[in-house]
């Protein structure tokens, strides 16, 4: 089937409109977690340079070309992926006679194409490729003068397939023969098991497109970049564009990405893993699931419909696709971020919740797992962090409240953790190895980002949460004053009042570390004041009792699904 598509009429991107008040968890968008580590995120707050002064690609474009291996005049910075292709498009199109603006790619494609060279006054051409083989024939068939463009998406978005390395290099050579330029679209690339960049950069007539927006987690920052190894090409699409079209926090953040290309591919290997769980749960109910080499995998259902209505009233949104036939009867499912969605999705569709190497968050190297995960209907987050210095893993359930299961190999920091389970009212089971032969500062300020991590998981978007809590709590002599409010907003005030440089094993300056940390990754206000006392470890153990109750009251159902803001999000 050959499609040409007429652009005398308006084309734009109409996603489908989803009721935001009934979405608990989004599976829609192809969003995927920050790879970068919270804490650093909490660094780039906003100040008078950030705001006043115009940005500067030039060093993320140092970055990028450092990673590719080519140079920085090779790369293009741009307002995400998709600006990047509005660009190409304009770039091919331009003072091209009508008759010879056809853009040719497979269909279905990424929609953004068909609109962008809708607005350049393209026409849209080419084979069906949702089932069965790539459609070299027909491509190599449909390459002539008439072509300004053969646009690749690899793997492709909708569907999630990559095409086949040879069928890619047989394609650009023919297109590169007749001087065709060609875009190849790789937002996905990296969850793929190959990846034809550094072929690809031997072209003379091919530029990518990549983007932060997937792997690296980092959608809202809408920071993505065309590379290609043709000088003018690259001359040209920088230049159709204005000079400043992205903020100066989004490079600040795709620099210190790229410093943590191993954080990013823990979160590739651990969204691999669930991709293979929700194919083979969907395909254990009957369902039929294309090959996908994406974040997200295609799924077609007797009743798409039914099924579509049916997640969101579990809460979950996933893509439908209303008016594009070729996709009728498809659903377009994000895999899951955290072991929370993914527990809240196995619910919804009926299908396992995974094991303890499929589990989001449970990758890892040991055969630890929590207790209580069969709670399908509670808000349970579940997390494993390592690094070189500590290896933690934490669950907990915000509804369910159970004896507190602590182990970090530092005595009185269990005591801490565990009263701040026992009086918090929420599960917790926390395991930490560290470097406990170079101190306890690594364990504790580690398991304060784990903890404040593995409860922002589980509180999900935060709807129907009461978000503020407080405490006034006596240890005997010891009284402290703790506030919490789960605005989204890291911030921290910590008065411990400590007189003694260690209480047992622990370093006092560590405790503050802790709650510094947790207030960082938990996304929230913090503020602790113990304002009288004479014993450390009561004071201290005040701090963590008053931290669990005033936790306790900030997480706690209000009985609606409303977002506790005049902002409409926390």
């Amino acid at each position: 089937m050959n499609t040409d598509k007429s652009q005398t009429d308006a084309i734009t991107y109409k996603p489908p409109v989803i009721d935001g008040d009934k979405v608990r968890i989004d599976l829609s968008r192809n969003e995927a977690l920050p790879a970068i580590a919270p804490d650093l995120l909490a660094q780039h707050t906003l100040d008078a340079s950030r705001v006043s002064r115009y940005p500067d690609s030039a060093n993320l474009a140092k970055a990028i070309a450092t990673r590719h291996g080519v140079d920085a005049s090779q790369v293009v910075v741009t307002a995400g992926g998709d600006e990047a292709i509005d660009r190409v498009i304009r770039a091919c199109l331009v003072n091209r006679q009508l008759d010879r603006r056809r853009v040719l790619t497979h269909q279905p494609t990424f929609e953004m194409i068909e609109v962008y060279a809708a607005a350049s006054s393209g026409v849209m051409c080419g084979p069906v490729w949702t089932e069965g083989e790539f459609p070299l024939k027909e491509i190599l068939q449909q390459l002539s003068d008439e072509v300004a463009l053969l646009a690749l998406v690899t793997p492709n978005n909708p569907t999630g397939r990559s095409i086949p390395f040879a069928e890619l290099q047989q394609a650009v050579l023919q297109a590169e023969q007749g001087g065709i330029p060609v875009m190849v679209d790789l937002a996905y690339i990296e969850f793929a098991d190959s990846d034809p960049t550094s072929w690809l950069l031997e072209r003379k007539q091919v530029v990518m497109i990549r983007t932060f927006s997937k792997a690296f987690g980092m959608a809202g920052c809408r920071l993505g970049y065309a590379l290609t190894s043709n000088a003018e090409l690259a001359h040209k699409i920088r230049g159709i564009a204005g000079p400043f079209p992205t903020s100066r926090i989004s490079l600040e953040l795709g620099i210190a990405a790229l410093q943590r290309l191993d954080a990013m591919q823990d979160s590739v290997n651990a969204i691999k893993d669930c991709r293979r769980w929700l194919v083979e749960g969907l395909t254990s109910r009957g369902v039929h699931v294309l090959p996908s080499d994406a974040n997200f995998v295609l799924a077609k259902f007797e009743a798409a419909g039914t099924v579509f209505e049916k997640l969101l009233r579990h809460g979950i949104a996933v893509r439908i696709f209303p008016g594009r036939d070729l996709l009728q009867g498809y659903l377009r499912i994000t895999v899951p971020r955290s072991a929370n969605e993914q527990t809240l999705l196995a619910h919804a569709l009926g299908i396992s919740s995974g094991d303890s190497e499929t589990q989001l968050g449970s990758r890892p190297t040991s055969s630890w797992q929590a207790d209580g995960q069969e709670d399908s209907d509670h808000r349970t987050g579940q997390l494993t962090r390592q690094t070189r210095e500590t290896t933690i893993r934490c669950f907990v359930n915000l509804d369910r409240s159970r004896p507190p299961k602590i182990s970090t190999g530092i005595g009185f920091f269990d005591h801490m953790l565990t009263a701040l389970g026992t009086h918090s009212g929420i599960e917790l089971q926390v395991e930490c190895q560290g470097d406990l032969q170079v101190d306890d500062h690594h364990s504790i300020e580690d398991c304060g980002l784990v903890i404040g991590s593995t409860i922002s998981d589980a509180l999900g978007d935060r709807k129907g949460v009461r978000r503020y809590g407080w405490a006034l709590l006596a240890m005997d002599e010891a009284l402290a004053q703790v506030a919490i409010d789960l605005s989204g907003r890291p911030s921290s005030v910590i008065n411990l009042n400590l007189v003694n440089e260690r209480i047992g094993d622990v370093a006092s300056e560590n405790l503050t570390h802790f709650f510094q940390s947790l207030a960082v990754t938990l996304r929230c206000a913090l503020h602790i004041d113990v304002v009288c006392g004479d014993n450390d470890h009561h004071k201290a153990e005040a701090a963590f009792k008053g931290l669990a109750k005033a936790l306790a009251m900030a997480v706690s159902r209000t009985g609606d699904e409303s977002i506790p803001s005049t902002k409409g999000s926390l």
